[in-house]
Parts: structure tokens; C-alpha cells; sequence
């Protein structure tokens, strides 16, 4: 009765639109001409999640075995319980071909342990929300736009701190620089940690 073009469109609707189930149903109807009742889009959304569910265990699977991932959470809201919406958090754990989002009540580090798995071992890098403490520190990386607004901090408060922000805003300059070659295939990865030798250390 229903095709797997309809059912994506209840899907995208619902999910990336966040509207709710009367305002994709009016939809579909003003748009498509399509009539179908509050339950025929329950039923449409459950066929969704069921058929979603192995390739998103696949992403997930695919995630963990990774050498690098990034991980990180955004404020969300849901629904609209008694007082308004609730609060819950958007998580995403991503690598360079793969994206895995989950939607959770809690920002706290079970969400991130679970998203990575127990035999995870690759780089991650994040930001400094406590929620990551509990990863290796030599495994962890904190996110380059993080540490850029931190120079620009400590140049703009002036004095030695400014002294010290230019230092190492210009360590940072230096590092892009190289990596950007590498990137475009004009500077060797072995050249490349080689010259960072000295960077880390200053």
C-alpha cells in the first residue's frame, strides 16, 4: 500500500523536520494529495527504524574500528511534555566516511562510551566536556578550533599573555601549513612528522 519513497518522506518529515505527526499529515496531503491517518505514519515511522536498524549497527561497528574518530554533543529538544519541551542532547561520533548521531537524555561520558565501544583505540579528538576525561590523554586530541580561539584568548588579554598566545598561534600557522601539504599531496606524512618534531616540543 505504501512505497519506500512515502515512507522515506514520513521519515525525513518526522525526523530531520521535526514535525509532528498532524503536520505530516497535512503536509502530504497539501503537497501530494496523499490522505493517510495519524496511525498509517506511526506505522510508516516503526518501518523506518526497522529498516534503518542494521545499517545504522553497521555505521556504529564501523565507527569503533576506526583509527581516528571525532566525537561530540550539541543541546536538543524533544516532544512537548508537560512544561514544554525536554531536554536532550544530540551526540555524533564521526570519521572521515561515517557519521553516527544518536539522540539521549544524558551528555554524560556512558553516552560516549557506548557510542566508541569497549575495544576503541584509535585517536579521538573532542572537545574539553568532561564527559571524555575518562579517554586515554595520549589518544586524545582536543579540537583544533578550540585550542585556536584559546591563543586568540590569551593575544587579546595582552601582556605576557598576548607574548605567548603569538607564540603558539604561530606553532599552530606552521602546523596547517604542513598539514595542508600533505593533504594536497605535496608534502610526504614522513616529512610532515618529522618537521612537527619541533613544533611539539616548542
Amino acid at each position: 500500500m505504501f512505497g519506500e519513497r512515502l515512507s522515506a518522506m514520513v521519515g525525513l518529515l518526522v525526523g530531520k523536520y521535526r514535525l509532528s505527526k498532524r503536520l505530516v499529515r497535512d503536509a502530504l496531503s497539501d503537497l501530494l494529495g496523499v490522505k493517510l491517518s495519524l496511525g498509517a505514519i506511526r506505522d510508516r515511522e516503526q518501518e523506518m527504524s526497522e529498516a534503518l536498524s542494521a545499517p545504522v549497527a553497521q555505521a556504529e561497528e564501523y565507527v569503533r574500528d576506526q583509527d581516528a574518530t571525532n566525537l561530540d554533543e550539541t543541546g536538543w529538544y524533544e516532544g512537548k511534555g508537560e512544561g514544554g519541551h525536554r531536554r536532550a542532547w544530540l551526540w555524533v561520533a564521526a570519521t572521515a566516511l561515517v557519521a553516527v548521531f544518536r539522540i539521549t537524555s544524558s551528555r554524560g561520558s556512558e553516552v560516549a562510551k557506548a557510542l566508541l565501544g569497549t575495544d576503541f583505540a584509535g585517536f579521538l579528538t573532542t572537545d574539553r566536556w568532561s564527559a571524555y576525561n575518562w579517554y586515554d590523554t595520549a589518544l586524545r586530541q582536543l579540537c583544533w578550533s578550540h585550542l585556536t580561539r584559546d591563543f586568540q584568548g590569551f593575544i587579546d588579554r595582552g601582556g605576557e599573555g598576548a607574548r605567548i598566545g603569538q607564540e603558539l598561534m604561530a606553532e599552530r600557522n606552521r602546523m596547517f601549513k604542513w598539514w595542508h601539504r600533505v593533504r594536497d599531496g605535496t608534502l610526504a606524512r614522513d616529512a610532515f612528522e618529522r618537521r612537527m618534531k619541533e613544533v611539539e616540543q616548542k
